[in-house]
């Protein structure tokens, strides 16, 4: 894992929601303090901050990704936790890419275009969260094609509750790594 702090981002703080404070989806936690306060932008309640905060992880923080990629830079808050989406009738793990308000469209372009073809690519598909809540979910075709239509996945019975399906996001996420990394292996040497 790298060796990185937040510095002066506090994108997380506008876009993810916190239940303990009654915070939903790119709410914006009021306790965000910013570049004007004498401390520095950041969490003015870090030490007491609510236990959703302290589970929270950044996908640029846990990542050796470029610095362009960082969420206040490019506009995308990576969640670490997977979520599922509905492709073809078929559940498939998604990773959350939580937008920043005035980036609803950036994933047409580099950075955050070059990052959701490297997650689809991994065969993880994709949930585009906006500020609207309206989603927008993308995935890979089998024959490589990227396609992209509504997610369905807030509030969305038939995938069940938000633990729920996040343990099944994780554990399909993990059965198919281990299904697809002894395919990519070299064959073992046989020569004498």
């Amino acid at each position: 894992m790298p060796d990185r702090s937040c510095g002066g981002c506090t994108a997380c703080c506008q876009v993810v929601p916190v239940r303990e404070l009654g915070l939903k989806a790119h709410q914006g936690c009021p306790h965000i303090r910013d570049m004007l306060n004498a401390a520095g932008p950041g969490c003015s309640i870090y030490s007491k901050r609510p236990r959703s905060c302290q589970a929270w992880n950044c996908g640029w923080l846990e990542n050796d990704w470029e610095a362009d990629l960082r969420p206040d830079r490019c506009g995308v808050v990576v969640d670490t936790i997977l979520d599922l989406i509905m492709v073809d009738g078929v559940e498939r793990p998604a990773a959350q890419l939580w937008v920043l308000r005035g980036h609803e469209e950036d994933y047409q372009k580099d950075p955050a275009l070059a990052l959701i073809l490297a997650i689809l690519h991994s065969g993880v598909a994709v949930i585009w969260r906006l500020p609207d809540d309206s989603g927008r979910g993308f995935y890979l075709a089998p024959d490589g094609k990227v396609c992209s239509g509504i997610a369905p996945y807030s509030k969305d019975a038939q995938l069940g509750p938000v633990a729920e399906r996040m343990a099944r996001a994780h554990k399909m996420a993990d059965r198919a790594n281990r299904i697809i990394a002894p395919k990519a292996a070299a064959p073992p040497d046989t020569t004498p």
